[in-house]
């Protein structure tokens, strides 16, 4: 079921930092045309965090309206409250999404055993869950044999790994589906045994980013390390959404703290996005 290229879609605001309906729509129709498997909404990409609960709801029913059922939808539900997870959880569900992008918990920083218990009380509502591995945002770094538990309960259908140890992908891959959530090592994961990504870059690529996914192309990835590197010279999603924006698809904002990207990091991505033909020179 996840499997493949998947979009971490951003979330477009217009220029009063509201959320842009149709420059969404517009987004997810494009991408899902282009041969993506998945769209995954609401989440550090789509800055999940700083929408109020009822316009996540609006971004999913957004998302779903534009895939029209041709790829599964992921909604990003996992916080750190057990409770607020289950009932966000509950929602995707009733709302039609196809699978919960769940996180460790943060910021509490609960032990392994928390952790656990966090999962199995989230994988009982039912929605197929992808884990989200992600120790840069969480500070908790979970072992093989953890994640290996967590995805023995029912509903636990993949893990999205962030965390840069590419053995841990081969330790856990042949158990259970592993997702890059890191664009830089993506290949490399992929020679590990990993399923698929949930990508950044697919945002600007979706052809080219799915094909180098199924393909495992090493030269289309070679030729986009460039671009990534530049993406994530600053936090995501600034990167990104001034990526999009150069391409007319959707306006630059951000919500604080994120911040417009500085004029360093602007010339780089243009340079990058140029250099690899995703960017008409003239429009530099």
């Amino acid at each position: 079921m996840f499997e493949g290229c998947f979009i971490a879609v951003v979330t477009p605001f217009d220029v009063d930092g509201n959320v842009d309906k149709k420059a969404l729509f517009d987004l997810v129709e494009w991408q899902v045309s282009e041969g993506v498997d998945g769209i995954v909404c609401a989440g550090t990409t789509g800055e999940g965090t700083s929408l109020s609960e009822l316009e996540s709801c609006d971004v999913l029913e957004v998302t779903l309206d534009a895939v029209k059922g041709k790829v599964p939808v992921v909604m990003t539900t996992g916080t750190n409250c057990t409770r607020k997870s289950i009932w966000k959880t509950e929602k995707a569900l009733k709302m039609g999404a196809q699978g919960a992008l769940v996180i460790v918990p943060y910021y509490n920083h609960p032990t392994i055993r928390g952790c656990i218990e966090h999962y199995k009380a989230v994988s009982q509502v039912g929605l197929p869950i992808i884990v989200y591995h992600h120790p840069g945002r969480t500070g908790i770094t979970l072992n093989s044999e953890t994640l290996l538990e967590i995805a023995g309960f029912p509903n636990v259908k993949a893990i999205k790994d962030c965390s840069g140890n590419i053995k841990l992908v081969k330790e856990i891959g042949r158990h259970v589906p592993v997702l890059s959530g890191d664009d830089g090592c993506v290949f490399e994961q992929l020679m590990e045994g990993a399923a698929g990504t949930i990508s950044v870059i697919g945002n600007i690529l979706p052809k080219q980013w799915s094909e180098m996914i199924w393909k495992k192309d090493k030269n289309v990835f070679q030729k986009y390390e460039k671009l990534i590197d530049a993406l994530m010279l600053e936090v995501n999603p600034q990167g990104i959404k001034y990526a999009l924006n150069l391409m007319e698809k959707c306006e630059g904002t951000l919500r604080l703290p994120l911040v417009e990207v500085e004029e360093m990091t602007k010339n780089a991505i243009k340079g990058a996005m140029v250099d690899c033909s995703c960017l008409d020179e003239e429009l530099v």
